[in-house]
């Protein structure tokens, strides 16, 4: 699909925004919130896909357009307590820290609204479902439902999993780019957690139409427990949809209903940044390093 049509999908996001605040209220109330407690403050997070940081490229260009409109926007690490012991409950539960800092240094109730990338996306969606009193509105970006289809395709297959298995890691690109040793536990933990975590809030996902990694049926996956609720918007890219940002961030700042928008994103920087949404300084990958000739691009 062409610009145009993400821009006119933006009409029909405007459905969400007042159907969003009376959620948002009503979750101040269930919450045990008076009509004498302080308001619920607005807080933002990007969090980041697989393999990837805080340095991630459509971080830091959604945090330079937050920063222009004085808005912050939180980038968590969700690599806890490192790339190599990665969980989805830990990853989690760094979400519940960032959440229960932002509380106590603003005093007053605390609603986020998240943008995730890839397994970000899969990650915001999961703490919304488990913290519905706190999320507002989630914006998914190329949303890796069904991951552990996903994270079997990236490792080789059936074959690839078993000697992962058995030798209790699997060597793959970290958040730097250089190959670092992945524990058979992210496996088992992901077990714990559903493929396709449904969503409480107005929810925004973007996907590219080019993606070749994460399939079109994990956006439908979203839209199709809640279509009252979600919407699904196709740009023309790839996974790591850096090239549609202008476009995105448009859209992105209508959804949140930021009054005066946000700015267009810096240029990405011109170097190698991975399909997994990786950071501006992840080096160029060997073509016969896991994934390395087809998750690489250069911006």
């Amino acid at each position: 699909q062409d610009s145009a049509t993400g821009f006119r999908a933006i009409a029909n996001l405007q459905l969400c925004r007042e159907h969003s605040r009376d959620e948002a209220m009503d979750r101040i109330s269930s919450s045990g919130a008076s009509s004498e407690s302080s308001p619920a403050e607005v807080r933002y997070a990007y969090l980041h896909g697989f393999a990837s940081g805080p340095q991630a490229v459509k971080g830091l260009m959604l945090q330079s357009c937050f920063l222009s409109a004085d808005l912050d926007l939180a980038l968590p690490d969700l690599n806890m307590p490192s790339f190599g012991a990665l969980t989805f409950s830990e990853a989690l539960r760094v979400l519940d820290r960032m959440d229960a800092s932002a509380r106590e240094l603003a005093g007053s109730p605390i609603l986020w609204r998240l943008i995730g990338s890839s397994m970000g996306a899969y990650l915001a969606a999961r703490w919304a479902g488990l913290r519905p009193d706190s999320v507002d509105r989630l914006v998914l970006l190329s949303p890796a439902f069904d991951f552990a289809n996903l994270i079997r395709s990236l490792a080789g297959g059936g074959a690839a999993m078993q000697r992962w298995q058995e030798e209790g890691f699997w060597s793959c690109p970290g958040p730097d780019g250089a190959l670092a040793r992945l524990h058979w536990g992210f496996v088992e933990d992901m077990s714990r957690h559903p493929p396709a975590p449904e969503v409480p809030c107005p929810t925004l996902v973007l996907h590219g139409s080019r993606d070749t990694l994460v399939p079109a049926e994990c956006a439908q996956l979203v839209v199709g427990r809640r279509p009252d609720s979600v919407r699904l918007v196709t740009v023309d890219d790839d996974h790591a949809l850096v090239k549609s940002m202008p476009q995105i961030v448009h859209i992105i700042a209508e959804f949140f209903a930021i009054e005066g928008g946000l700015p267009p994103p810096p240029q990405p920087p011109s170097r190698q940044v991975h399909q997994f949404d990786h950071s501006i300084d992840a080096p160029p990958r060997s073509r016969d390093a896991p994934g390395g000739s087809d998750t690489t691009r250069s911006r």
